[in-house]
């Protein structure tokens, strides 16, 4: 499966690389397929990502976060091909990456996820950014980090009334990947880009 897209980087000599906690498992559809159809593999697979192939052609990449640029609002969109909104090329790794490589990677490009390849350029698996924290010593956390460094922003809080097509919105305005929902009655839920991908299947 040849990718669209690979970063030079140097070959690892010490430490932990990607080949070792990336997910096999790649879930593709073809360049035809549906948005909606798209979101329902996502949704039936449980996954965050969805790959497009043509052949054995990685051709894009769409995504969970994705879905808070679409107007959900237009039910017309969800029958169009995914080829049309999908991301690419696919930034893609070596497996010989080293998992520090590979997250610093990701932050230079904004991106959650790289594929990763074999000698052959051959896609043999992803590796997202939880793969990579889920590496990282606990004394990473707990004792080299100050607690300044992970300080956030207070969290999207939208109003029950609101639509699903307002919320991602406003989701994708603020850059956030969840929201606190208010209902009337006092009561909180919360709303997140997979929940969008669920909208969407359905």
């Amino acid at each position: 499966m040849d990718t669209s897209q690979s970063s030079a980087l140097p070959n690892s000599t010490s430490g932990q690389v990607v080949a070792q906690v990336l997910q096999k498992n790649l879930i593709c559809c073809e360049p035809q397929t549906s948005v909606q159809q798209a979101a329902l593999l996502m949704q039936q697979h449980n996954i965050s990502c969805i790959l497009i192939k043509k052949a054995e052609h990685i051709l894009g990449i769409w995504t969970e976060s994705d879905c808070k640029k679409l107007d959900l609002s237009d039910i017309t969109l969800l029958r169009q091909p995914v080829s049309q909104i999908m991301s690419c090329p696919v930034l893609s790794v070596p497996d010989h990456c080293s998992t520090s490589e590979a997250a610093a990677l990701m932050k230079q490009k904004a991106v959650r996820r790289l594929l990763v390849t074999d000698s052959t350029h051959t896609a043999i698996g992803i590796v997202t950014q939880t793969d990579l924290i889920h590496q990282q010593p606990l004394e990473h956390y707990l004792v080299l980090r100050d607690i300044s460094s992970i300080l956030v922003e207070l969290p999207l809080l939208l109003q029950a009334e609101l639509t699903v097509a307002q919320a991602a919105i406003l989701m994708q305005q603020t850059q956030r990947d969840a929201a606190i929902v208010k209902f009337d009655n006092a009561d909180y839920g919360i709303v997140t880009e997979r929940d969008l991908v669920h909208f969407i299947a359905t």
